[in-house]
């Protein structure tokens, strides 16, 4: 049997291959460990209420008009104690705030922002549906600044005078800005997957040990890619003719001797990304009457998983534009989401920049 020692645990990972060769500052170990510790403290609660199979509500509703649970609260408060203390940080963006939350006066200096959904797919957890947390790290611009890039030599650091207030221009940044993104996948083991612009990589919570080892080094989306699309095919009266001319060319019988298309969806953004990035296929969660700019949050749920997609040799849009090159408008923009194997995220875009075929 191979012994555990010979596999990196993710700080060995980090102190090692990840402050040689990545470009993100060296900061960004400490919140990576940070948000690791956050993810196993909400794996234990999560085990805990599929163990149930109940969902408190707290009886409030947050900020999107959907009823909150304890659990969405208790992920947002362990990622937010795990990672305030950061001096990197000069503010968190989070599914469950209204507004940005400015990091304490302890460290005003910080640079970076943290964009996160603490609990993703929580609505699935009283079925044992796997569910994660999604995580995304863009430096702070300066506020006289015309271009969002970096302005130092960390893109991390900012000389503003302490407990200065927080403009738009300065937290509103592209995803093509990101210095790092990742989730954490709450399934039948504990994933954390992450990318920092030199591949992505995966790491495996060991139940025993209590640490993330190294499970896949530059993973890769497979291509060609299988054939696997996955969207939720329950809005497709909804849906504008272009998307039902797309998921009709998914399920035209094929050539002779051809493997035709196969339906996956799980409906946790988190768990149908890992299962997309692993194996193949194409993600679509299109607009649709009643959503017509999508129902994805651009800055800590699509940007993140495009910026993985990429890394990892795939795409991601809006149906048409790169997720990457949108510059958002607010913090919780929403955005139509088409992500997976390159050459089936260009179909996509083929079909949906065409005139449909009927109007259904």
């Amino acid at each position: 049997m191979r012994s555990r020692t010979l596999v990196p645990t993710l700080g060995a990972f980090l102190e090692g291959e990840e402050a040689a060769h990545s470009s993100a500052p060296p900061d960004w170990i400490h919140l990576l460990t940070g948000l690791a510790r956050a993810g196993t403290r909400i794996a234990r609660v999560v085990a805990r209420t599929g163990l149930t199979g109940t969902l408190p509500r707290t009886g409030d509703r947050n900020i999107h008009g959907e009823a909150a649970t304890r659990i969405d609260q208790y992920a947002h408060n362990a990622v937010v104690e795990e990672v305030a203390a950061d001096e990197m940080l000069c503010c968190i963006i989070s599914e469950e705030a209204e507004d940005h939350m400015s990091i304490p006066s302890s460290h005003p200096d910080g640079g970076c922002i943290l964009a996160l959904d603490p609990l993703d797919g929580s609505s699935n957890l009283g079925v044992n549906v796997p569910v994660g947390t999604i995580f995304s790290l863009l430096p702070r611009a300066r506020p006289d600044a015309t271009d969002c890039g970096s302005d130092d030599e960390t893109g991390c650091r900012s000389d503003d005078a302490p407990g200065s207030a927080l403009a738009p221009s300065e937290i509103l940044r592209p995803g093509r800005d990101q210095i790092a993104a990742g989730y954490i996948l709450y399934g039948a083991a504990t994933v954390l997957v992450y990318t920092s612009g030199r591949g992505v990589h995966g790491f495996i919570r060991d139940p025993e040990s209590g640490e993330f080892l190294l499970n896949r080094r530059d993973m890769r989306i497979p291509s060609p890619s299988a054939l696997h699309y996955s969207t939720n095919e329950a809005y497709t009266r909804r849906w504008d003719p272009r998307q039902h001319d797309l998921v009709r060319h998914f399920k035209r019988p094929p050539p002779k001797g051809a493997k035709g298309f196969s339906a996956r969806y799980i409906g946790s953004l988190v768990a149908d990304i890992h299962r997309t990035l692993l194996v193949g296929g194409l993600f679509m969660y299109p607009a649709f009457r009643g959503k017509p700019e999508g129902k994805l949050r651009l800055m800590y749920e699509a940007a993140p998983m495009a910026l993985i997609m990429e890394q990892a040799g795939g795409r991601a849009t809006n149906g048409t534009e790169d997720i990457l090159d949108l510059r958002p408008r607010d913090i919780h923009q929403r955005t139509p989401l088409f992500a997976g194997a390159r050459e089936l995220v260009d179909l996509a875009a083929c079909h949906l920049g065409r005139e449909a075929t009927d109007s259904e």
